[in-house]
């Protein structure tokens, strides 16, 4: 092996953090020209690119979510956070900038002269809604993570054991995949 993938004492495959932070860089970028694809595609006739470019999309955010589940299960390996440390430590890295951007959105979009009936719009666009189509991906997450901590409570009344990374991150990413190619 090498510094990217090694094995544990349990002789399971166990990717660096390099690595899945390269593969997650390579990742963004195929979503990014799957955004790109729509402008793109109205110039250009090449069917290998065409495809290329529709579905690269799909598998950057499927990639995505496998590897958010991969270290979500390596983390879990290192220390089990109780319900409110998980909830707080995910919750930061993830809800609290959306929502702080959503903030912004609703400012700088919010219609000239709208009044108190405007409020309960503020209060569903910032924190579920999100202002912006894009960021339907942190709900998938936050759903994702609820899924986690049922998996977890699962597990512990089955008599613990370790976690199954692989099969956990291989139903993740299959779900994942599954709605990003349907949606």
């Amino acid at each position: 092996m090498n510094r990217f993938i090694t094995r544990n004492q349990e002789r399971s495959i166990v990717l660096s953090r390099d690595l899945t932070d390269i593969i997650k860089f390579l990742a963004a970028i195929m979503v990014a020209f799957g955004h790109y694809a729509g402008h793109a595609l109205a110039f250009s006739n090449n069917p290998v690119y065409r495809i290329t470019v529709m579905f690269a999309g799909n598998v950057g955010v499927a990639l995505f979510f496998f590897l958010s589940g991969y270290g979500l299960m390596m983390s879990e390996r290192k220390q089990h956070l109780a319900l409110w440390p998980f909830l707080k430590r995910r919750l930061a890295k993830v809800y609290l900038p959306v929502v702080m951007v959503s903030v912004v959105w609703q400012i700088i979009l919010r219609p000239v002269g709208a009044g108190w009936e405007y409020i309960p719009h503020f209060l569903y666009s910032v924190f579920w809604g999100f202002s912006d189509g894009i960021l339907w991906f942190v709900k998938v997450i936050m759903f994702c993570y609820l899924l986690f901590r049922i998996y977890l409570i699962f597990r512990q009344k089955r008599g613990g054991g370790d976690c199954d990374c692989l099969t956990t991150c291989g139903n993740r990413f299959g779900l994942c995949f599954g709605i990003c190619l349907f949606c």
